[in-house]
């Protein structure tokens, strides 16, 4: 009772109690996650007799990959080749040379591609911080987990971006999408997709950092949610793809999206 008299008398009290517990839980949920991921490695690399700081995709089950990585292991294999990281006839993963992205940092990380590849798929799937990257990858850094991640990243997107960008790439595959969805019940023959908006809370822009960006705060106020956001157009494809057209103003409705995306 003496804590409850005390928590309603200083109400700022109460919030930081919140937020503790809060922080807490998450923090102890981050913990079982990850003693969940590293009791199932360990126990795979007792099985297969390789030491723990050995990540390489042969250590790995179909089922371990599906829950670690949400692909199996041969189309992770097929990931590498797609994305032209394997070399020679054995299709065999390269070795990767990558600056780091830490400022004033001049050191060159080595690293296998497939690794690598494991790490961006891993991130990407789970979310994870890089704390909770460097237990799972063998005690890597985390300047070098963040490095690999970015720089697979920017990799990928500058090569195969306009997969998730552009209808055109798409448009030898728009028969095959229609039928898909036909299939599932679907009352339209040409029907290949949905579209909806969605929206990036950011700051309200201004101060002495926007002088090279020049937003103007009403322009990307959304009065829907009475925030400062930027807008995007999504189009989801039946065969699982999300195609992203953006960014646009915050006060833009779904509707002027649309109009616009139509003109492009």
């Amino acid at each position: 009772h003496l804590i409850l008299a005390a928590l309603l008398r200083f109400p700022l009290s109460a919030i930081m109690v919140v937020l503790v517990y809060g922080f807490m839980q998450q923090k102890r949920a981050n913990a079982v996650f990850v003693n969940e991921i590293n009791r199932a490695f360990e126990k795979r690399c007792q099985s297969t007799g390789r030491s723990r700081a050995c990540k390489s995709l042969s250590d790995y089950t179909d089922h371990d990959c599906k829950t670690f990585f949400r692909f199996d292991k041969q189309e992770i294999r097929d990931l590498l080749k797609s994305f032209r990281l394997t070399e020679g006839d054995n299709n065999e993963a390269k070795e990767l040379v990558i600056p780091s992205s830490v400022r004033h940092d001049r050191k060159w990380w080595r690293i296998s591609a497939e690794t690598a590849l494991l790490i961006f798929l891993y991130r990407m799937a789970h979310a994870p911080t890089m704390h909770m990257m460097r237990s799972y990858f063998a005690n890597m850094p985390i300047s070098k987990c963040s490095t690999v991640f970015n720089y697979m990243l920017q990799y990928i997107h500058s090569g195969w971006s306009s997969r998730v960008t552009s209808l055109q790439y798409w448009f030898g595959h728009v028969r095959d999408m229609a039928a898909q969805l036909s299939h599932a019940g679907s009352p339209y023959a040409n029907l290949i997709g949905f579209v909806d908006g969605t929206v990036q809370i950011i700051c309200r822009p201004g101060g002495e950092k926007n002088e090279t960006n020049q937003l103007d705060q009403e322009d990307v106020y959304n009065g829907h949610i009475r925030k400062h956001t930027l807008n995007f157009l999504g189009i989801a494809l039946s065969n699982g793809f999300l195609l992203i057209n953006g960014p646009y103003e915050g006060r833009r409705h779904d509707a002027a999206m649309f109009r616009s995306a139509r003109k492009r």
